[in-house]
């Protein structure tokens, strides 16, 4: 099965957030792992701005070492870059407009990748109910 992992996932293992059991079961999953290039640079972002409000409680080699495993995380996924097919796959699917902009990335880059690898069934895993809800509507099987 491939599945497409979304920034959350991602960012529950670093920050081992409420989600993280459940991230570390869909990590270690055997599932082929696809992903756009929006979550290596969501992920970093995110993990800059939660060192920096909570520098005074975190070592002071968290970031790099967060850093050092985002970088491994997505060795381990087929990353996409983001170009003109999924632009025109968000000019042509109208309901991707239901999510966030970003978000709407993430699952043009999903449906790229369903029709590219030619597999009848491929979930996508996102701790974001806007993300999964839209993502019901193209019919991927949600996971969390």
């Amino acid at each position: 099965m491939v599945c497409y992992i979304e920034t959350s996932i991602i960012l529950s293992l670093l920050l081992e957030d409420e989600f993280f059991d459940e991230a570390v079961k869909i990590w270690n999953s055997p599932n082929e792992k696809v992903t756009s290039i929006l979550t290596g640079i969501e992920s970093l972002i995110v993990i800059r701005r939660y060192y920096k409000a909570n520098s005074k409680k975190l070592p002071s080699k968290w970031l790099s070492v967060q850093e050092k495993k985002i970088k491994e995380m997505l060795s381990e996924c087929n990353l996409l870059n983001i170009g003109e097919d999924v632009q025109k796959i968000i000019e042509l699917k109208r309901e991707i407009a239901d999510c966030r902009s970003l978000d709407a990335i993430h699952l043009a880059t999903a449906i790229y990748f369903k029709n590219q690898l030619e597999v009848s069934k491929m979930s996508l895993y996102s701790f974001d109910k806007r993300v999964t809800s839209v993502a019901e509507k193209f019919g991927f099987p949600v996971s969390w």
